[in-house]
């Protein structure tokens, strides 16, 4: 696919603006999709031929699907009922970690 004519899909959990990130680890070009709002994103993908990364992580991230979850309050931290992982006390609607979006509000 080229560069230029790669589309990525609004954030599923915040609805933020999607960019490609290239980046190098000890001389392995990866490649991954990040939300610019709440910094959501796919997994990482090696490139061995770059523009298969690219096209790979644009396709994960243009098909996922978004998790549904709730905080859960616990010694004056909230954890997400997904992925559980903590969030201190602030409680936006979706998870920073998983992506997940949530239903409800904390439950104890």
């Amino acid at each position: 696919m080229n560069e230029n004519n790669r589309e990525l899909k609004p954030c599923p959990f915040c609805g933020g603006k999607a960019k490609l990130v290239k980046s190098s680890h000890d001389c392995i070009v990866v490649a991954c999709v990040v939300c610019e709002k709440c910094y959501s994103k796919t997994k990482e993908m090696v490139a061995s031929v770059e523009y298969c990364a690219n096209d790979e992580v644009t396709r994960i991230w243009n098909q996922r699907e978004v998790a549904h979850a709730h905080w859960i309050e616990k010694c004056g931290k909230v954890y997400c009922s997904a992925c559980k992982k903590s969030n201190k006390a602030y409680q936006p609607p979706y998870c920073p970690h998983c992506g997940a979006r949530m239903q409800e509000e904390a439950q104890p």
